[in-house]
């Protein structure tokens, strides 16, 4: 599970956002052992327990993004319990998913070579931040 939490005052800077998630989470997490790094520039925190249990933070890239970090929180399991087996498939079915995959890729990439944007459909978003991994939809 993951969200991201966000200061309302624009100005906060990241020495702020670091001592106030230490203040914050650290007491909540007594029994965490705690690894305190940076991934890509930003601040990270990576709480764990012998149990499997993490907390793991990062700071916002303030380049691209507003005042704030990144939280995600988890549980490493035994085995797998949400797996979907794959569908066998007869060679035909193979034979043509692997051709209509070929078309679909073939006319969306055409321009690729010369011009990337060709591919590029409409933009949906109003503002593009960090977390926004899909600014534009796909042409096709």
């Amino acid at each position: 599970m993951g969200w991201d939490w966000y200061y309302s005052n624009k100005s906060t800077n990241d020495a702020h956002v670091v001592a106030d998630l230490t203040a914050q989470l650290s007491p909540l997490l007594k029994n965490f052992k705690l690894v305190r790094g940076t991934s890509g520039g930003r601040t990270t925190f990576f709480w764990t327990r012998p149990n499997g249990t993490w907390v793991y933070v990062k700071v916002h890239d303030r380049k691209s993004d507003d005042p704030g970090f990144r939280i995600r929180v988890g549980h490493y399991l035994a085995k797998n319990v949400h797996t979907v087996k794959p569908i066998a498939f007869t060679a035909a079915q193979r034979d043509a998913l692997t051709s209509g995959l070929t078309s679909f890729i073939k006319l969306g990439s055409g321009d690729a070579p010369n011009d990337f944007t060709a591919m590029r459909g409409q933009k949906h978003l109003k503002s593009f931040k960090a977390g926004d991994f899909e600014a534009y939809d796909g042409a096709v």
